[in-house]
């Protein structure tokens, strides 16, 4: 006759961090009860340290469930690829010895980073499950209710790492259990287990070294969840990419925070002189605390500008945060304002400042990120051609981005921007990078869209990839529009032209990074009325 099988929480051939310790939960079902004396006993034991005397079940009130939990410790003086090896028997007849075949493995401590997909999420108006809102986690302002929690468990040498238990939990106590949160499938929903007084829960890395699961926003529970993933018994300890952010869209309010004040401004127009950045006071307001978090808004949307009081006294009364100017949109009404979300979790909107921003920011790239990707490739409006490349520190004039029959089918205008993907060649992209934003800037004396010779603006919508037919290289594609690069006019006493630059924002590993600066100069002036018309 058979044998039933006991459950197991670990895989039977899991990889095993050197130093890591974990609980392992060993369960039965039985058609009959289950005697009070019922145990499991650990043996043949190699390379973990585990009690080895009878351990007794937790037996259900039906009496014919049983489960019992142990910590089983790895050692730390064995060596990357040695065996780990135990059997779980029980004195309960009928039921298989559980054979474990483990390895003890190395681990890359970058690849317990988790990344966070939608940094913010809404709150519902109702109950919110996969089975209530479908598979998909939409990143749309207004009905993000779920995000994806990830990444993939390595080695030092990239060689993934399955079966291993990681232990993940949170920086702000009593946020986790203000999620539902669902496994890799969106089936099963995980249970948040309390231990030494903070909320916590174990996900084993699949065949694949993917740790992966989902987290669902719910009604009227506001919260801020700072991830961290750990490898018990270790000092392998990682935040993730960026904390997740429920936040209610109704931020009505019987009693409103005083408005952000801005350096030099009262009302009207906002100009800079020059600087990138302005600088912001928020009145101090009532029970502030280390640990409150302030979100900035404009005309009612969050911005991904956010800023953790870590002592108010400090933060708060003075002009103490920076803020970029290019939050706002040029020449349009904006209502500037932020929120405090506190400690506890409740959320205090303020008041708007009224303002129109005005430019007068010197365009350029910022100078202190540092920059690991090549620069983009720049292409005429001719398209994606070796020939119509415009090579770095030469001039962009008008002929460069005007209009282009091109066939009737395929009509080209602006700069068109390639950047390189490849997982071999050095300073290209990796396959698994997104391009999250290009951006433009544009100093010249006078002209262009605002009359005043400065321009900087940010594209987030990619053309494709493309695949050269030549080389079979493959490249995110940008198309710089014509209207946002003509008529930029040099200095009329000497000739001076202007200076132009591209750049590039790329989500790795859920890490934000920086292509290098492509620089040029431009003199784009036509006589074409309208200009960038056929």
């Amino acid at each position: 006759m058979a044998k039933e099988l006991m459950t197991y929480s670990l895989s039977q051939n899991a990889d095993l961090i050197i130093g890591q310790s974990f609980k392992i939960t060993v369960g039965l079902i039985s058609d009959n009860i289950i005697s009070q004396s019922a145990n499991i006993l650990f043996s043949k034991i190699n390379n973990i340290i585990v009690k080895t005397t009878p351990i007794n079940f937790n037996i259900s009130t039906g009496g014919k469930k049983a489960e019992a939990i142990v910590d089983i410790f790895v050692k730390d003086k064995i060596n990357d690829g040695d065996p780990i090896t135990f059997n779980i028997d029980t004195n309960m007849e009928g039921f298989e010895t559980g054979k474990f075949i483990c390895t003890a493995r190395k681990l890359d401590p970058e690849s317990l980073v988790l990344t966070v997909d939608n940094q913010f999420l809404d709150l519902p108006t109702g109950p919110n499950d996969p089975s209530i809102i479908g598979s998909s986690c939409t990143s749309n302002p207004g009905s993000t209710f779920c995000t994806k929690v990830h990444t993939v468990l390595t080695d030092p040498n990239g060689k993934t790492l399955s079966g291993v238990p990681v232990l993940i939990s949170e920086n702000r106590s009593g946020n986790l259990d203000r999620f539902h949160i669902y496994d890799a499938d969106k089936k099963i929903r995980i249970e948040i287990k309390k231990n030494n007084g903070f909320d916590q829960m174990v996900i084993n890395s699949d065949k694949d070294g993917n740790i992966i699961f989902y987290l669902y926003s719910q009604e009227s529970l506001s919260a801020i969840l700072e991830l961290i993933s750990m490898i018990g018994g270790t000092t392998f300890t990682q935040p993730a990419t960026s904390a997740v952010y429920a936040i209610s869209n109704n931020l009505s309010s019987s009693n409103y925070l005083r408005w952000p004040s801005i350096a030099g401004f009262w009302s009207g127009d906002l100009i800079s002189r020059g600087s990138d950045k302005f600088k912001v006071m928020l009145a101090r307001y009532d029970n502030a605390k280390s640990g409150d978090i302030i979100i900035f808004y404009v005309n009612g949307v969050r911005t991904e500008h956010i800023v953790n009081i870590d002592d108010p006294n400090l933060i708060l009364g003075n002009y103490s945060i920076e803020l970029p100017y290019d939050m706002f949109e040029y020449g349009v009404k904006s209502a500037f304002s932020y929120i405090v979300v506190t400690l506890g979790g409740a959320i205090e909107p303020s008041f708007s400042l009224p303002l129109v921003y005005m430019g007068g920011v010197t365009s350029k790239p910022d100078p202190d990120v540092k920059r690991e990707y090549k620069p983009c490739i720049i292409h005429t409006s001719l398209g994606i051609k070796t020939n119509n490349i415009i090579e770095e520190y030469s001039l962009i004039n008008y002929d460069g981005i005007r209009f282009r029959q091109n066939g009737s089918h395929d009509p080209k205008k602006g700069l068109f921007m390639a950047i390189k993907v490849s997982d071999s060649e050095e300073g290209a992209l990796p396959s698994n990078a997104t391009v999250t934003q290009l951006n433009v800037y544009v100093d010249a004396p006078s002209g262009g869209p605002h009359k005043n010779g400065k321009f900087t603006n940010s594209y987030t919508q990619s053309m494709s990839i493309f695949t050269d037919s030549e080389t079979g290289g493959k490249y995110i594609l940008f198309n710089v529009p014509c209207c946002d690069l003509v008529n930029f006019a040099p200095r009329e006493e000497s000739g001076g032209v202007g200076n132009i630059s591209f750049d590039y924002v790329v989500l790795v590993d859920g890490k934000k990074k920086y292509g290098k600066i492509w620089q040029g100069f431009i003199d784009s002036r036509t006589n074409d009325q309208p200009p960038c018309h056929e």
